[in-house]
């Protein structure tokens, strides 16, 4: 792992208040003010204070009109002919000079020189472009030569060409729905077919989807997502997504989906209206019967006879590629966003500025790794998924904890069965044989202490009141020898709360896919993961000095660790793969150190970048995101909230996989450009429980 270098301050920015900075407006207007003259006209009018402010560094971090890692800024003076760059979405990002996007006309405009005839050279060709303005479409993203004179001056100037990831409801409507075309794709056309018509880039979802269930609901653990491996896989698969979705459309990316816009705007995402759902996109939020109907998506299926044909070997009742624990009645894709019958519909909003805010101030990779898999996006899978079907109703299953605990701690292990599921099947605590049902919970004579001692779930509780100091205390480990101690409760109290605990996490109904470990079947699932890249590479562009990249070496289970490899080689994440060094893993495949260095946004081999990173509806309600790494004390005129030593690691911890007695050596399963194994995948564990 890289430790990184400093990096320019996160400024506040993007509302385009400042209309003087030197950047394209549109196709037609472009602002060439001189810093000199821009100045002339503001001193005057600065206060005292603020002719401090600037003195000292500050003013460009609270007033730049754009958000911009690039070099400089509105306050560095450009001496001679140069070139800037827009499009139809403007320009000013990362530490990049000039960018410009793939397979999308970019007009390059210099700046700063006389006369009327002006040569421009792309990558050493001489375009027939007479003016001050060149337009051009960069077929491949990466480094180009941009050169351009007149009789009097000549500049040549490096042009970055990257993808930019925008906010879903920011995308104009012919890139909507270029992406919505593109990735419709990947639902119709399998992957043998597709790499005949697309290229070697090409992957159906179900490739996609397999790849999840073996790295995220394999028997013996999960090696995406309880643990600091989850960040890298999770972004290292949404590369391949995108790289699939542009060997059908070169022109697209995958867009993020903001959902803290979501949770500040008074609650209206119950009813689904976000712009995101409905038929001319993807698919109603709250369909009738729980299956997506309508639009591009209607009615589409899990891959069915999936351990017949060979293609996996993890597969649920029916043969479908889906978790093991889920068997609906239909292949059909499932949904269920106004209503999650399994847990207290209070309980679920979507992650909120609070919760983007605490990732974004972390000063570990240790904590931001587990914000990132928990509190900065968990809440979205139970959300839209949604579940409905159990047996016994909510408000009865959880009584005992309301009559034992207080209403926190009660709501909240009462959710937690979300997480408890797939534990209680590995253990063989769930049993999810039959086609078409739920899962149910095997008979056993042990009592629920055993169970839930041996399923690992009174670990996960311990670790979730530790993560949430708010929570009163009820269960804690007595020792080192696998045991537990209940304080506040008497025998009949204990008794009570385990056995619902118990019955609940077998009682989870019929989960939505996005509610479970095929989630990548909705299409919902792709723009979710890069909402929390976004936060990661705000975070790492506005590095902290004191920010520790230490990767956390604790885990038993594979795919955790920085030496352990995650199922991703330079073919799957990069078009010009043979310029990019394979991984050290098996195979070529990269290591989670390996990839958190290739990830970094400040790597130019990277091949996109995010539009903004400014986030207006938090800064209302003091949640100073755009200025996060400024010290909020040093600056109170700011109204920022503080920031407290009790929210550093906040947000949901890893749930313990108590099933792995050792540290693991190999990945669970590894497979060639066609999706053929090439390791054997692990065989099912035996059981802990006597049933």
């Amino acid at each position: 792992m890289s430790s990184g270098g400093s990096s320019p301050l996160l400024s506040e920015g993007n509302n385009n208040n400042n209309n003087n900075s030197n950047k394209l407006v549109g196709d037609d207007e472009v602002i060439l003010a001189a810093p000199k003259w821009r100045f002339a006209v503001i001193l005057p009018i600065l206060s005292t204070f603020g002719v401090l402010l600037y003195a000292v560094g500050s003013w460009p971090h609270m007033w730049s009109g754009e958000f911009s890692l690039a070099g400089g800024g509105w306050w560095k003076e450009w001496p001679g002919l140069r070139v800037v760059a827009s499009n139809e979405y403007g320009s000013g990002l990362y530490p990049y000079e000039v960018i410009a996007e793939p397979h999308r006309e970019t007009r390059l405009v210099a700046v700063g020189g006389s006369g009327k005839n002006f040569e421009w050279k792309i990558d050493g060709e001489v375009k027939a472009e007479a003016g001050a303005v060149a337009r051009v479409v960069f077929t491949s993203v990466g480094w180009h030569e941009v050169a351009v004179s007149t009789a009097t001056a000549s500049t040549t100037q490096r042009v970055m060409c990257k993808y930019v990831r925008r906010e879903v409801r920011s995308l104009t409507a012919s890139d909507k729905e270029a992406f919505l075309s593109a990735a419709r794709e990947l639902w119709r056309t399998p992957t043998a077919e597709g790499r005949e018509r697309y290229g070697s880039a090409y992957r159906d979802v179900h490739y996609f989807v397999r790849a999840h269930l073996y790295w995220g609901a394999n028997y013996d653990c999960d090696h995406w997502h309880e643990g600091p491996g989850f960040a890298t896989s999770h972004v290292a698969m949404s590369l391949a997504f995108e790289r699939s979705l542009q060997s059908v459309d070169p022109s697209v990316s995958l867009p993020y989906w903001d959902f803290t816009i979501d949770d500040a705007a008074s609650g209206n995402w119950r009813d689904g209206s976000l712009g995101i759902f409905g038929a001319d996109a993807f698919g109603a939020a709250s369909p009738r019967n729980h299956v997506v109907s309508e639009g591009r998506w209607a009615s589409v299926s899990a891959m069915r006879n999936a351990s017949k044909t060979g293609y996996s070997m993890i597969v649920n009742a029916n043969d479908e590629l889906r978790p093991p624990w889920v068997n609906p009645a239909a292949p059909t894709g499932f949904r269920r966003f106004e209503r999650d019958e399994s847990s207290d519909d209070d309980v679920l909003s979507p992650p909120s500025c609070k919760h983007h805010w605490w990732a974004l101030n972390q000063r570990s990779w240790k904590n931001l790794a587990k914000n990132l898999n928990g509190a900065s996006h968990g809440a979205m899978h139970k959300l839209v998924g949604g579940a409905w079907g159990t047996r016994i109703p909510w408000n009865v299953s959880v009584a005992p904890l309301f009559s034992h605990a207080d209403d926190a701690w009660a709501r909240a292990i009462a959710a937690y069965n979300f997480f408890f599921l797939k534990l209680a099947y590995r253990s063989g605590m769930a049993v999810c044989d039959s086609p078409g049902e739920a899962c149910r919970c095997a008979r056993t004579h042990e009592s629920p202490y055993v169970v839930l001692r041996a399923t690992g779930i009174l670990d996960a509780i311990v670790d979730y009141q530790a993560d949430a100091p708010s929570l009163g205390v009820y269960v804690v480990r007595s020792g080192d020898d696998g045991h537990f101690e209940f304080p506040r409760w008497n025998d009949t109290a204990r008794d009570d709360v385990l056995a619902a605990i118990r019955d609940r996490a077998c009682d989870w109904g019929e989960p939505g896919d996005m509610n479970a470990a095929g989630s990548p079947f909705d299409v919902a699932f792709w723009p979710i993961h890069p909402t929390i890249d976004r936060i990661w590479h705000a975070v790492r562009l506005g590095r902290r000095a004191d920010f520790d990249d230490r990767w956390p070496d604790e885990a038993k289970c594979y795919g955790h660790n920085a030496s352990h490899a995650q199922p991703f080689s330079p073919r799957d994440l990069f078009d010009d793969h043979r310029r990019v060094p394979a991984g050290s893993g098996p195979h070529g495949v990269y290591t989670n150190a390996e990839l958190y260095d290739l990830l970094d946004p400040r790597n130019d081999a990277l091949p996109y970048l995010y539009d903004h990173f400014d986030w207006p509806h938090c800064t209302a309600s003091r949640y100073c995101m755009n200025a996060t790494i400024v010290d909020y004390d040093a600056h109170p005129w700011l109204n920022c909230r503080s920031w407290e030593p009790e929210y550093d690691g906040v947000g949901r911890g890893y749930v313990t996989e108590t099933r792995v007695d050792a540290p693991q050596h190999d990945p669970p399963a590894l497979w060639d450009a066609n999706g053929d194994f090439l390791t054997n995948p692990r065989p099912r564990p035996p059981s802990r429980l006597r049933v």
